[in-house]
């Protein structure tokens, strides 16, 4: 070669160095596999209908809320919307799809319309919650097998963790077994729940929490089925004399964001929200089961309350299992009987 070639090999090579070394300065480059993070700290917008203060419920999402803030520094925070102040109870999930937030906290009785194989986490198949913690928790193949499903309509749950028992209260009628429920208007949050009190020969009202007093009052409903923990920030002592110890449905509040929205986001972001949304699954379990354990505190603020807490026999519980068993069998089809049944088996109630 000649040295004019030589010469021009060189600055050619030289220029390649040069543009490579430009390249990889540049915001986000890097080598091939190299992962993608966050720039400049994110903040995103979070929404909840619960309000500040609202029994165990407030407690568990400000702990999520809070590990995010104090571990995402200077990578990812969050701007909560307590109560309904960004996106009311049903508007919560399509603010979510719209943009208006970009993570939710949201039960599942709203989503059963657009989402059933969500019911897996509400049907009565959950009697002790650390065996709802350990197969709904993510990375399970229970969760995977939600979110293989959500992710088809853009829908991504990084968190579930335990459910919470749904108990019947009744005003005046002392119920200790299926057909003690004939006939009696029982309010309810969402169409599992709705099922549940039509199985068991009852008349399901759909309310929203907020009416339920007024409702009891006025003889609108003659009873209702909610959580332990909700209930007490709904008057219920006021106006029932009776409240059945059995998980007629369960409830969850899951964590969600869109499936489109979280694989853009930059994989530290990613690791702040997923590591705290698995100590938000702990420590849901930590305040269902030992700090706020129903015999300790729930059920003797009731008893303190003029109720009555009625516990089923082993016979007695043994008949609202085999009264609520059509509840699955419906859900299935909600489903398709593939996805039905294949999460049934992967909840050990199969």
């Amino acid at each position: 070669m000649s040295k004019a070639g030589k010469k021009y090999m060189g600055m050619r090579s030289v220029s390649v160095l040069i543009a490579l070394m430009l390249l990889l300065a540049l915001p986000g480059a890097g080598l091939c596999g190299e992962s993608k993070k966050a720039e400049k700290e994110m903040t995103l917008t979070m929404a909840t209908y619960v309000p500040v203060g609202y029994p165990l419920v407030y407690e568990e999402q400000k702990f999520f809320v809070d590990r995010v803030n104090e571990t995402g520094k200077g990578i990812v925070q969050i701007n909560m919307y307590w109560g309904g102040t960004l996106l009311k109870g049903k508007e919560v999930l399509p603010g979510l799809q719209a943009g208006t937030a970009d993570i939710v906290f949201q039960t599942g009785a709203y989503l059963l319309g657009s989402f059933p194989v969500l019911g897996i986490q509400i049907l009565p198949i959950w009697p002790d919650r650390s065996v709802s913690h350990e197969k709904l928790k993510m990375e399970t193949p229970l969760a995977e097998l939600q979110n293989d499903i959500l992710k088809k309509k853009d829908l991504l749950q990084i968190a579930a963790g335990a459910t919470v028992p749904e108990f019947i209260w009744t005003r005046n009628k002392l119920v200790r077994s299926p057909k003690d429920l004939k006939g009696l208007k029982i309010r309810v949050a969402g169409k599992v729940e709705a099922i549940a009190i039509k199985t068991l020969g009852a008349i399901p009202v759909t309310l929203p929490s907020a009416e339920l007093p007024q409702a009891l009052q006025r003889g609108v409903v003659d009873g209702a089925l909610m959580n332990p923990w909700s209930s007490t920030g709904r008057g219920v002592e006021e106006f029932c004399k009776y409240m059945l110890i059995f998980s007629i449905s369960n409830q969850s509040t899951p964590i969600y964001v869109k499936a489109s929205t979280w694989k853009a986001w930059p994989d530290n972001v990613k690791k702040v929200l997923s590591d705290a949304a698995a100590d938000w699954e702990k420590n849901m379990l930590y305040l269902i089961t030992v700090k706020n354990p129903l015999k300790e505190k729930i059920i003797p603020f009731y008893e303190k309350s003029g109720i009555k807490a009625v516990f089923p026999t082993t016979d007695e519980a043994k008949a609202f299992d085999e009264a609520l068993r059509p509840v699955l069998a419906w859900w299935v089809k909600q489903t398709g009987a593939d996805v039905g049944n294949k999460a049934l088996e992967l909840a050990g109630a199969k």
